[in-house]
């Protein structure tokens, strides 16, 4: 299983985050391409014909953290005139072996007819792309994403740079090989970026309102975990909680409303009444489960 690489030494193009997003993931690419796979389909709408290069390459990669993937990196050749096709999978359940679900299918599918490209000597070009949806990953969760040059013409091919690994290697299909599934030994050059989900609390509204509710929302935290919003009075500091084994950012915390079990994606929204005997007062939000703590969010409460 691959992870996310921190090959610095051996790279030979390193790939810039994009502006306000993280790397998530990234097999750069080995120097002059390495051994380049063919990864394209003919795409014939008057005749529907298949051609005996079609090929399609799989590379697999595991996120250290839940992300919400919004833009791929890849190198090759030129682009096609009809651009590619991006396809993310899961792993097979049915099979110990390291290979994408093919019976299910991919879980995101879409055609990109435009993509920007910029060469990087030797006749490779590399490849961004800002997906027109975002894909939200989950940590230690093992996907693959294809490459796919959608190509006009019957032998006319797009082929994929290898990575520098050390990874897996490539699950590969090809028409022409009699249909086969195989295991390449070396990987694909791709970068995958986004946002990693941090534990993120808001209060609505800022600053609260004497003797009327407000709104407390925490996203990504642990899905179905058990959920409490803390308060202190007192300002940031640090208060250890034995039975959520986690440090507090607050001085003297006291727990707000009642604790709630998180939503499938690690949500929880408390509407509680804010004192008007409070007017006046700075107070400090976190919400926090097992091992896991949101930011701080100090406000004030007003008229």
């Amino acid at each position: 299983m691959k992870r996310l690489l921190c090959v610095l030494a051996v790279s030979f193009l390193l790939v810039p985050p994009v502006f306000g997003q993280d790397v998530m993931y990234d097999q750069l690419m080995w120097s002059n391409g390495g051994n380049l796979r063919n990864s394209q389909l003919w795409y014939d709408p008057v005749h529907g014909n298949d051609s005996d290069l079609d090929a399609i390459a799989w590379e697999d990669f595991i996120l250290t953290q839940d992300a919400s993937i919004t833009h791929v990196t890849w190198y090759g050749d030129p682009a096609p005139p009809s651009g590619f096709t991006i396809q993310f999978f899961l792993q097979d359940p049915n099979t110990p072996s390291l290979q994408p679900d093919i019976f299910s299918g991919p879980f995101s599918e879409r055609d990109y007819p435009t993509v920007v490209q910029k060469p990087i000597g030797g006749g490779l070009y590399q490849i961004d792309l800002d997906l027109v949806t975002a894909e939200d990953l989950l940590a230690e969760t093992q996907y693959f994403i294809a490459v796919i040059g959608r190509t006009e013409f019957p032998y006319s091919v797009w082929r994929w740079a290898q990575g520098v690994g050390p990874g897996t290697g490539t699950f590969y299909w090809q028409r022409g090989d009699g249909g086969r599934y195989s295991r390449l030994g070396e990987d694909r050059a791709v970068t995958v970026s986004g946002f990693a989900h941090v534990p993120t609390l808001t209060v609505s509204p800022d600053p609260l309102v004497g003797g009327q509710n407000g709104t407390f929302e925490v996203h990504y935290m642990t899905p179905s975990g058990k959920t409490y919003l803390a308060y202190s009075l007192q300002g940031r500091g640090s208060t250890f909680v034995n039975q959520l084994n986690v440090t507090l950012d607050l001085v003297q915390p006291k727990m707000a409303g009642n604790p709630k079990t998180a939503d499938g994606t690690g949500s929880v929204t408390w509407v509680l009444p804010i004192p008007g005997s409070a007017v006046g007062r700075s107070v400090w939000f976190q919400a926090a489960q097992f091992e896991v703590k949101s930011n701080v969010v100090a406000t004030s409460i007003g008229n």
